[in-house]
């Protein structure tokens, strides 16, 4: 299980992979993003459906939201289906939201 360190709030992020899943915690930044793209892609090769927990993030920048989109699309490449548990109790829609940005028109949710 391995710990990201990198939010200045001295919150600890957390990526970790298990069978057919992938769990995010923490404020997530950019410092969390190699890491983070390294699990999804190890993820995406091997699963055919793999679910993504985000009930426990507490923050994430337009780094980690780049990563999920990018995530997304190429597990539809790949045939692969991710599905983001506990997506509304994380703070992923009222960042998008901040953004201007609608939920369906970047394809997570």
């Amino acid at each position: 299980m391995p710990n990201l360190s990198g939010s200045n709030t001295g919150t600890q992020n957390m990526v970790e992979n298990s069978n057919h899943s992938v769990t995010l915690s923490g404020d997530m930044g950019i410092r969390d993003a190699k890491k983070l793209i390294s699990e999804l892609k190890m993820s995406i090769s091997t699963d055919a459906k793999l679910q993504v927990y985000l009930g426990d993030v507490s923050s994430i920048d337009t780094s980690i939201l780049q990563v999920l989109i990018a995530a997304r699309v190429s597990a539809k490449e790949c045939n692969c289906q991710i599905i983001f548990k506990d997506f509304n109790l994380s703070p992923v829609p009222a960042f998008i939201a901040s953004l201007g940005l609608e939920i369906d028109e970047i394809g997570l949710g």
